[in-house]
This record gives C-alpha cells, sequence and structure tokens, in this order.
C-alpha cells in the first residue's frame, strides 16, 4: 500500500510577541519625582522618548496641528519646549481608532502623546521641562521591556502548542514542567520514522543521533546517509529542538542549553525521500524496527496510507468505503508489535541496563481526511493523535473516532525545516507534540522498572478532559503537567490556619497557600460549608449538603495570601466551614481544621441621591437627577422603573449601581407627578423610592422696559443693546431673540446671542422692532426709532428726488406745529398743510399726483423759516 505525508504548509511571519508592562508615575513632590527620573536614566526606561497626557483644553488646542503631522502648534509655550528638547515628534499613544474613537475619547485615551525628542538630552531635565508645562498633566519614561518567556529561544511565542496566550489552558501545558521536573533526557531515544531529519540543523544538531550502525537509518536506500526534509525535520523539531539557546524554537523535550541539561536524541529513521521531484519510499516496517534495535523506546510517525486514491482531492464514496475498512498492514503491524515488545530489552525481554524503559510505545498521527477511520493509527495498540486548533476545537482535516487516543495541536504549528524554520499543519504536527510529552515522562520517570505500560497510563490518564467537546471524538488533549503529576501523592500541605468572617449570607476565607514537598504551589483550593458538622468529608465527594466553591491559584506562589468566598448560603444559619487545596492531578490535602460561624441577616437595597437642587421644573429646563442603588449585602439587584409622565426617563449610569432620572420641562402638560423606583435583590427583600416632581406653568415672555428712540447726526455711528435688559422671562429661562428693521438703508444691524449690534448707514428715520421667544414659542415684542441726520441741517426731507412719498422731519422732539407749503418751479403754491412734525414724528406728503420737475418747500415751525429744493 502507499504512504501518505500527513502535512500541510501555512506562511507565518517570523517574528516574536513581547508583553508589553507600563509605568505610570503617581503625582508626587519634586524631590520624590526627580529621585525616580534619575532611578529610570540607568537604563530602565528609553532613550529620548516620553508618554505624556494633556489636558482636555490643551489637547483641544493643539491635536489638529499634531494630527496632520506637523510640531508647530498654536501653542507658543509648546512650540518653545520643542525646541529647547529638539523634539522630533509627538503624536497619539492611542491612534485614531474609528468606529471605537468615541469610547477612546470617553475614557481619555485620546489625551495621551508620545513625545520623541534629542537622545542627548538627559531624561531628567527632558521630564521635567515637559511636566512644567500647563496643559501637560502627567509625563512618565517609557519602560523598556524584555521577553518574559521561560527559555530565549526568539521564536517561543509562536509556539502556541506550548503556551496559548490567546486561549488558555488550550496547550500541552509543558511550561511548569519545565520549570519544576525536566526539559529532557539524553538517555531516551525517539526514533522519527518520517522524511530525512536535517542533522545538523542549528536547533537540532545537539539532540540528533548521525548515521551510522547504532544511529539514524536510511530505510530507502539500506544506508546511512540522510537526506533533510522539510516534513521529517519538523517533526524533530517539535520534540527536540535545543532549548534555550538563544535560536529558533524549543523542544517539548529539548533540554536546556544553557544549564548543560541535555535533550532527548532523535533517531531518524528515514522512510522517503525525494528523487526527481519524485517521493521515492522506504520500507516502513525495517525503519520501525531499526528504532527498536538501536535504543529508541519511542517510535513518532506522522503518516498514513492514502485514502484519495485517484488524487483528485475528493474522497468519493467507494474511497470512503475503502477507507472505513482499511487496517494496518501485516508487516507494519508486525514491527509495531515488535517495537512495542522489544524496545529496551535484550533479547530474553530484559529491561537493558542502559534503556531508560521496559518495552516501546509506538505514536501515530491519527490522519488528515475529516474521517472517522483512519490506517495503521487505528490499530488499537498504537496511540493514535487527533489534531485541534488555536481555540480548542477539532481541527477541520482531522481524522476522529472512538479509536483516537488523544489530540494535539496541529494548526499552525512553528518548527524546524532543513537550514531554518517554518510552519506546517496536520495531525503530522499534532502527533510530535504527543512524542515529545511521552519523552518528557520517560526523562522524568525513566530507568529500572519503567514500563512501556506505565508510560501509556500516565500519558493518556494525565490528558486533558476539560478543553476539547467529547462530540469532537479526538480524545483528551495532552498535558505534560497532567502527565507527569498523575497519580502523584505529593499533595500541597493541609491549611491549619485561616480567617473567616461572615458577608451577609457568604462566609469570606482568607488563609495562605500550601505546597508539596518539591516547593509546587497548591493549583486550588476547595472551600466547603454544612449545616451538619464535616467530620470524616470526603473532599472529592463531599455529598450532596456541602456548599462548595473552588478558588485556582493562579500565579500565586506558597505563602502568598488567598482569599475566597462561599456565597448563597442561608441568612442567620450556623455552618461549619472548612478548606482543602489540590494539585493539578485533582488530588487533596487533608482537610483543614473545621470552624464555625453564623451567616447574617438579609438587608435591603438602599437608593439615595446626593441631588438637592428643585424639582420642580420649568418648561424650558431639563434636570438630571443621579441615584445610587446598592446593596449592602452585595447581592445582585434587580431596578424597576414606573415614569410618573411622558417627561420622566431613567437609565443606567457609567458603572453598575449609578442611574440617571431625567425630566423634561416641555414634555407634558404642566401639573404634578410621581416616578417610583423599585430595587429587589436576589433573595425577593425590596426597596422603593417615590420621586414626586411639578412641571410648571409656563409665563410668557415680558417687556421690562422701552427702549428710547435714537437720533444720531452722523453716518457710521454704532450702538450696543442689551435685549435682555428690555424683554425678560419670568420663569427665567434664556430667550431667544429676534430683530427686525422697516428701512434697512438707514441702519445694519448684527445680532450675538442677546446682544443687538447696530451701525448707521445714511440718512432717514427706520423702525426698529425687537421679539423675545421662550421654548413654547411665547413672544414679547417692543419697537423704537431711529433717526439719522445731517447736524448742519435744520428739517430733512426724503427721499430726494422724491417718486411716490416724501418725508419731512424737524429736530424737535417731541414734535411742534409746523406748516408746510410747496411752490412749483413757476412759484405757484401746489400744496399747503399744518401738523405735529418732529424728528420721530415725520410729515408724510404723497407726491404721486405731482408733475415731474422741481419744487420748492418751505417749512415753518418756531418763528423758523426752512427752504429746501426737492425734485419729482
Amino acid at each position: 500500500m502507499k504512504k501518505y505525508w500527513i502535512f500541510f504548509v501555512t506562511a507565518c511571519a517570523l517574528s516574536c510577541a513581547k508583553t508589553q508592562e507600563n509605568q505610570v508615575y503617581q503625582e508626587q513632590s519634586e524631590k520624590e519625582t526627580i529621585a525616580m527620573i534619575n532611578k529610570a536614566d540607568t537604563g530602565h526606561y528609553e532613550k529620548g522618548v516620553a508618554y505624556i497626557r494633556l489636558t482636555e483644553k490643551f489637547a483641544a488646542l493643539v491635536e489638529n496641528d499634531l494630527e496632520a503631522g506637523s510640531i508647530v502648534t498654536k501653542s507658543q509655550p509648546l512650540n518653545t519646549l520643542f525646541d529647547d528638547l529638539g523634539v522630533v515628534s509627538m503624536r497619539r499613544l492611542f491612534p485614531y481608532a474609528g468606529e471605537f474613537e468615541p469610547r477612546t475619547r470617553k475614557e481619555g485615551l485620546h489625551l495621551w502623546y508620545i513625545v520623541e525628542y534629542d537622545t542627548a538630552q538627559p531624561q531628567t531635565k527632558a521630564e521635567i521641562a515637559l511636566r512644567s508645562l500647563d496643559g501637560i498633566s502627567l509625563v512618565e519614561g517609557k519602560r523598556r521591556i524584555k521577553n518574559t518567556a521561560i527559555f530565549n529561544d526568539p521564536m517561543l511565542n509562536n509556539q502556541w502548542g506550548y503556551i496559548n496566550t490567546a486561549h488558555k489552558g488550550v496547550d500541552v501545558n509543558v511550561e511548569t514542567v519545565w520549570k519544576n521536573y525536566t526539559t529532557g533526557n539524553s538517555n531516551v531515544i525517539v526514533s522519527v520514522v518520517d522524511g530525512g531529519v536535517d542533522l545538523n540543523h542549528e536547533d537540532l544538531i545537539d539532540n540528533t543521533l548521525k548515521g551510522g550502525a547504532n544511529g539514524s537509518y536510511n530505510s530507502v536506500d539500506n544506508n546511512y546517509v540522510i537526506q533533510a526534509d522539510n516534513h521529517g525535520t519538523h517533526v524533530a523539531g517539535t520534540i527536540a529542538a535545543m532549548n534555550n539557546n538563544n535560536k529558533g524554537v524549543c523542544g517539548i523535550a529539548g533540554g536546556n542549553y544553557t544549564t548543560g541539561e541535555a535533550g532527548v536524541k532523535i533517531m531518524s529513521c528515514m522512510i522517503f525521500k525525494s528523487v526527481d521531484n519524485k517521493t521515492q519510499q522506504g520500507d516502513t516496517p525495517a525503519a520501525i524496527k531499526w528504532g527498536a534495535d538501536h535504543g529508541a523506546v519511542i517510535s513518532q510517525n506522522s503518516w498514513g496510507y492514502v485514502v484519495d486514491t485517484d488524487n483528485d482531492g475528493i474522497i468519493s464514496a467507494e474511497e470512503r468505503e475503502i477507507a472505513k475498512n482499511l487496517t494496518i498492514s501485516a508487516a507494519e503491524k508486525a514491527a509495531v508489535d515488535y517495537f512495542i515488545k522489544y524496545a529496551g530489552c535484550d533479547n530474553n525481554l530484559n529491561q537493558l541496563p542502559s534503556s531508560p524503559m521496559k518495552g516501546g510505545v509506538v505514536i501515530f498521527a491519527a490522519g488528515n481526511d475529516n474521517l472517522p477511520y483512519g490506517a495503521p493509527a487505528n490499530y488499537e495498540p498504537i496511540i493514535s493523535v487527533g489534531a485541534i486548533d488555536q481555540d480548542g476545537t477539532r481541527a477541520s482535516f482531522s481524522n476522529y473516532g472512538d479509536w483516537v487516543d488523544i489530540a494535539a495541536p496541529g494548526v499552525a504549528i512553528r518548527s524546524t525545516i532543513p537550514e531554518g524554520y517554518g510552519n506546517l499543519q496536520g495531525t503530522s504536527m499534532a502527533c510530535p507534540h504527543v512524542s515529545g510529552v511521552a519523552a518528557l515522562i520517560v526523562s522524568y520517570y525513566g530507568g529500572p522498572g519503567f514500563t512501556a505500560d506505565m508510560l501509556k497510563e500516565r500519558l493518556i490518564g494525565g490528558a486533558n478532559p476539560n478543553i476539547i467537546p467529547k462530540n469532537h471524538k479526538i480524545g483528551s488533549l495532552v498535558d505534560a503537567l497532567g502527565s507527569i503529576t498523575y497519580g502523584s501523592s505529593d499533595v500541597p500541605e493541609t491549611v491549619n490556619t485561616y480567617e473567616i468572617k461572615p458577608v451577609s449570607n457568604a462566609v469570606e476565607f482568607s488563609w495562605s497557600v500550601t505546597g508539596n514537598s518539591m516547593g509546587l504551589p497548591a493549583t486550588g483550593y476547595v472551600l466547603y460549608a454544612s449545616e451538619q458538622p464535616l467530620n470524616g468529608l470526603n473532599p472529592f465527594k463531599p455529598g450532596e449538603n456541602v456548599y462548595m466553591s473552588i478558588v485556582t491559584v493562579d500565579d500565586k506562589n506558597i505563602g502568598d495570601t488567598m482569599t475566597g468566598r462561599l456565597e448563597n448560603l442561608s441568612f442567620d444559619t450556623k455552618y461549619y466551614v472548612a478548606l482543602a487545596g489540590y494539585d493539578y492531578g485533582r488530588n487533596f490535602s487533608e482537610l483543614s481544621p473545621v470552624k464555625t460561624i453564623k451567616t447574617l441577616t438579609n438587608n435591603p437595597p438602599t437608593i439615595t441621591t446626593n441631588y438637592s437642587g428643585s424639582y420642580s421644573v420649568h418648561a424650558h429646563e431639563t434636570i438630571v437627577i443621579p441615584y445610587v442603588i446598592s446593596d449592602p449585602d452585595g447581592h445582585v439587584v434587580t431596578v424597576e422603573y414606573s415614569p410618573g409622565s411622558n417627561a420622566d426617563t431613567w437609565q443606567q449610569g457609567s458603572s453598575a449601581n449609578v442611574y440617571q432620572m431625567e425630566i423634561v420641562g416641555n414634555a407634558e402638560k404642566p401639573g404634578n407627578y410621581t416616578a417610583k423606583v423599585l430595587a429587589t435583590d436576589s433573595y425577593g427583600l425590596s426597596a422603593s423610592l417615590d420621586i414626586p416632581y411639578t412641571l410648571l406653568e409656563n409665563q410668557a415672555p415680558k417687556v421690562i422696559k422701552n427702549v428710547d428712540n435714537m437720533i444720531f447726526n452722523a453716518e457710521g455711528s454704532k450702538f450696543t443693546l442689551d435685549m435682555s435688559e428690555y424683554i425678560e422671562d419670568p420663569d427665567g429661562e434664556n430667550l431667544k431673540y429676534s430683530i427686525s428693521i422697516t428701512n434697512p438703508s438707514v441702519l445694519n444691524l448684527n445680532q450675538q446671542e442677546n446682544i443687538l449690534y447696530g451701525t448707521t448707514l445714511g440718512y432717514g428715520l427706520t423702525d426698529v422692532t425687537l421679539v423675545g421667544t421662550d421654548a413654547k414659542n411665547l413672544t414679547a415684542s417692543l419697537q423704537f426709532k431711529v433717526l439719522v441726520k445731517d447736524s448742519s441741517v435744520e428739517c430733512t426731507m426724503y427721499p430726494n428726488p422724491v417718486v411716490d412719498k416724501l418725508y419731512i422731519t424737524n429736530s424737535e422732539n417731541p414734535a411742534v406745529n409746523t406748516t408746510i407749503q410747496i411752490y412749483s418751479s413757476s412759484g405757484k403754491l401746489v400744496f399747503e398743510t399744518t401738523e405735529m412734525v418732529g424728528a420721530f414724528v415725520p410729515a408724510q406728503i404723497d407726491f404721486s399726483s405731482f408733475a415731474p420737475g422741481r419744487y420748492m418747500v418751505i417749512i415753518r415751525y418756531n418763528g423758523k423759516e426752512i427752504k429746501q429744493n426737492i425734485v419729482k
């Protein structure tokens, strides 16, 4: 039967993610600040870079200039500071965030900027100068950062299968094993039955067996010449790339170069090679057996049988049926059985003194056909490996079924390739994760009496069953720490001293983290409470009437303070309480001493406000009243609101227990109304609050005094008028003012809110009307006159020439009795009238019936006679 090599290639940038930590200077005395900055100058901070936070007012002044890329702004002090410090750029620390910009600005993140200045400037001087500028509220240095991974291999952060930061727990959980148990042992040999391994790769050279009678073997040509292959080299790197050598990637069992700990050894058992771009296949049974005969105790196999026999990329019904009935070949079965039986043994099945294990394990990739079948991996003695994606779900390509024993990461896996590094994916990449963990187990427990069955029990039994959904049918997730600690009796020490206190119907615990004999902290603790004595409690199976709460230790160390809480107990009730620690394998310590405690009585929620203003609302007003609704016992509170009218609304504020009531004065007719708030805790105890308010009757604006008529003797004269001094609102509303004018050729008016600015344009008289309008569109208005005249002329006639109506005024105020006579050019009297005329009371003469021509107008008043010519 043909073989196929289970792998997919994917591209990935060779970049290392870094964990960035920031330190913010707190406001402090200048002396303390300088001391901190001087310390920063010793190398803890990046030179020539500072983070600053602007005030809102200052940011509004300069942000448009800075956004445009300019370092010349509307702030001259900032420009001067830029020159002094040799500033080369200033940009937002948190860039414009598109749809998320509103919340970015709400949280004040738009106020943060990065300033880059001349690196020759002392950091102390630069930061004090920045801090001294009015408008900069905070200055801090940019902390230097480092990769905090356990090893210094640059690509470890790309190996999510080891440490998954995106989906915590979805990895092989190897870091703690590296830190506290083992990184591998050169006495353990893993035979990689695959394409040839690059035995001289910079990251593998110390952990590979070179070709020879007791080393790597080429089953294609039946010699010891190993041709480096992408697939085989990638598999080998996952198992045994050297760790902590400041190169490339890490291997699961690759040792620790810095401390001189050797990793496990890779024996390349080459079963195919490329000849003229075609794959030439070797003898896989012979390659498997070679490993058993030459010291390997783990046989790693990332290959399987071809299912898509016509190579069209589609598995037909016929091909699927064949795959369903496919089993391991007799020759390969014989080789697998041989390896399991004789690896690590002499001819009489006695464990060899030099071998870390009696017998061997054979590990196979499950296959990439997305089928519930897979051979030869489905042979029962084989450990078959399925693949997961980074989120813990079955990889789309992975075969599955009850025959799959265990799963491992298999998507976007970074590892070694000949003379470099790259990403591949497939169950081929999942399989060496399991082989690597198996190698760690043998490295730690291996020795006289350690058997392949012990390894297999730890490997499968210690796998994590809580990550991969059961219906994915690829087994549990391989777990290095789980397997190392499987069945351990080295449990955490008992907690003998702890504190408790009642909080409503909960009990709060406080204690110190305990650890085992190796100095490893407990993985977590279980808190217990019961109304019956806890004597004889089984921590693993406490019984139906016992309350429990699990608290995980996470990143704490032995001796650190832990706190936990048992909730939802009965009120005002006596309880027996205790706690017990457990290790990663869920092995429990002894139960702590039992204590008794009584829970408290339930208290209702509280509804409070610091609002001290009026609840009487004018039509022009909108008031917002803040309320804080909380529960003194810390219980969850449900809030119900019943509005008093269409004028009031209720909404949650910026935090969980803050609310706002808004009353809009013109949203409902005047009257008295009452809104109601009901707050109920999770146990049904409630508090209510009635909120009465009054919507006041709207009063129309009123004229409080008149504007005196105005006389100006020249064009270009100016005046200013505050309209709010003449028309006001009895309800205290800021009115909207409008103006109108009858003769715009006489006067120009400009308005800015309630202030009126006037400028005379020409001689004549005009009426000005002022109108004040409130929120209900009720108005009040007044009028005044503006006269613009020539001071050298006693009387004014306009317009001249005249078409229809002629207006005549004099300089008298109030008006006086005035005689007006009009003569034609021939001296004939054509019009005469006597009436009251003044500066603001013009005589109006209808000229529409007069013939065109020149006329003499004689005006007599108070003993004066004035003659003027007029043209019709």
